[in-house]
């Protein structure tokens, strides 16, 4: 999936922090890995069901890669490989495999990335240092739909400016930050504000 613009990454400087893979096939064990649209589409492509038969489980109307009854992935190989990696590479992974242990915290305006120490690598300090990731996790960023700018419109033709949406953001905080006037009070405000600007016409 594109997007047309990318919001922009704050990525800490920790330069004493290293991370490699180094196949030890802890994260293919220990958790359950959901699977977007375009994970399956790649799934499908690869032809897995002539091999392995289903590789996906429905779980409450979403779809997970099935996991072996030892808790392992069924694409789990020997030695803590990934089968899609060995036959197609990197980026025919589902995105959340190829994402960890890195993980986005979206903010206004920005996405914070972090680290898990679930890894046993990141735990442990080895590999390569996080500066030598970036590039890949601005790639993986781009493809993760839930951090594209998010579009706010005034009504059904108009698109309100960042400019806009600033002004009111400040006008919020200001509201809800004055001591001077209840909570209650202030949650009132933001029910009338929300219903002015409901019938308010801008054409």
């Amino acid at each position: 999936m594109q997007r047309v613009a990318a919001i922009p990454l704050t990525i800490l400087p920790l330069p004493s922090q290293r991370y490699s893979c180094h196949g030890c096939g802890n994260c293919c064990r220990d958790f359950t890995v959901q699977l977007r649209e375009a994970d399956l589409e790649k799934l499908r492509s690869q032809d897995w069901e002539r091999t392995l038969g289903d590789v996906t489980v429905e779980f409450r109307g979403r779809r997970f890669l099935a996991q072996r009854p030892d808790g392992a992935c069924v694409f789990l190989l020997e030695g803590g490989k990934c089968r899609i990696h060995a036959e197609f590479g990197l980026e025919a992974k589902p995105l959340a495999c190829q994402l960890f242990p890195f993980n986005f915290a979206p903010d206004a305006g920005t996405a914070h990335v972090g680290i898990s120490f679930a890894c046993a690598s990141v735990l442990a300090n080895q590999g390569a240092p996080l500066s030598t990731h970036v590039r890949d996790v601005r790639r993986m960023a781009d493809a993760v739909p839930e951090l594209a700018p998010v579009r706010t419109f005034l009504d059904d033709a108009n698109e309100a400016t960042p400019e806009e949406l600033q002004c009111v953001a400040e006008a919020l905080d200001g509201w809800m930050a004055n001591s001077a006037v209840t909570l209650l009070i202030r949650i009132d405000g933001l029910a009338w504000l929300g219903q002015q600007l409901s019938g308010a016409r801008f054409s």
